[in-house]
């Protein structure tokens, strides 16, 4: 098992994460039961704690405030009764946010050469490639 955990990097389970809250807001613009809506309360909550918390030490402070931002809006204890109508925009405005962050951290993997092809070639040593 720890064999496979080598192969995992940090910046894919990131991506991995942020694709399934993005699922879940977009599920949310459905009218769905008032217990998935605390569960998304919460789960968007400890994401946005939990990235603050990683960009703040990354040192990249324009992703961690806003992430801190959003886990203000979305506590679970003091919660902000906007109407329902208002929090499908926030649902929406999260979720185009983190697809377009996903769709960067794509970019910014494959520049820097998160999927780069290593071609091998003939030496003195090894004939065979």
């Amino acid at each position: 098992m720890f064999k496979i955990l080598k192969w995992i990097k940090p910046e894919y389970v990131l991506i991995t994460i942020k694709a399934f809250i993005a699922v879940l807001l977009i599920i949310c613009l459905f009218n769905m039961p008032r217990g998935y809506y605390h569960f998304v309360r919460l789960s968007v909550f400890i994401f946005c704690i939990w990235l603050a918390y990683t960009e703040y030490f990354k040192g990249v402070y324009v992703a961690a405030i806003p992430a801190l931002l959003c886990a203000v809006l979305f506590n679970p204890v003091v919660k902000f009764y906007i109407p329902k109508r208002d929090w499908l925009l926030i649902y929406s405005a999260l979720a185009i946010c983190l697809v377009t962050w996903i769709v960067y951290d794509i970019y910014l993997l494959d520049k820097n050469g998160g999927y780069k092809k290593v071609e091998r070639q003939a030496t003195v040593d090894n004939p065979n490639p």
